[in-house]
């Protein structure tokens, strides 16, 4: 029984752990509510959740509030420019969805292609800006390239990211679980598989020379 509670044991690393991601998920929803800082959020978000997969965590508020502010003018760029492509294919679906025959049904397929790497953009622009310093174009560039040649965990990521939102969609009462921890989790586990995805894209180290 003593085990369970040593300060260096699972348990405790387990309950450290989950008050990260609960301080972590309030930081990302009170920094999203603007709107326009939810670029930012998210990148902020996903720079703590990576540090965390390599169990490189420090201060949870201040390594999201350095995050924030070092990437703030490109995380909105980003986010602003996404946003506006979201409004564009939504008002697209919303008209061809009223047309008929088989030109309409060719136009839908190309358009949930477009909406396919849509997501595939959201979902890994704001993670790789987090990790590797680039142009806004070749942040969103190299973000689609990512995703696209990692479809198998690019599409589980995609799932995972929704069901908190699908949560709440169903039912309000999984909104104080999805207010607690739905955003940090989610993002924590994608961090899980877009550190060790990153990897194949980062520079080898050098090694050191033998004395």
């Amino acid at each position: 029984m003593r085990n369970i509670f040593n300060l260096d044991g699972p348990f405790i690393a387990f309950l450290n752990k989950a008050a990260d991601l609960v301080l972590l998920n309030f930081l990302y929803i009170i920094c999203c509510i603007p709107v326009i800082t939810i670029g930012a959020s998210t990148t902020a978000l996903y720079y703590v959740a990576l540090r965390m997969a390599k169990n490189e965590e420090g201060y949870i508020s201040k390594d999201f509030f350095h995050s924030f502010k070092e990437n703030f003018r490109q995380a909105t760029i980003i986010w602003l420019i996404l946003l506006c492509l979201g409004v564009v294919f939504g008002g697209e679906f919303f008209i061809i969805n009223r047309m008929e025959g088989t030109v309409a049904f060719v136009i839908e397929c190309i358009l949930f292609l477009g909406i396919l790497l849509f997501a595939f953009e959201m979902l890994y622009a704001f993670p790789v800006l987090s990790r590797f310093e680039n142009t806004v174009k070749n942040t969103m560039k190299n973000a689609l390239f990512i995703s696209i040649s990692q479809i198998p965990k690019t599409l589980a990521m995609l799932v995972f990211s929704g069901i908190p939102i699908v949560l709440v969609l169903a039912s309000l009462r999984w909104l104080p679980l999805v207010a607690a921890l739905g955003f940090s989790v989610a993002g924590y586990t994608n961090a899980c598989w877009m550190d060790k995805i990153f990897k194949k894209f980062e520079p080898e180290e050098p090694e050191e020379e033998k004395e």
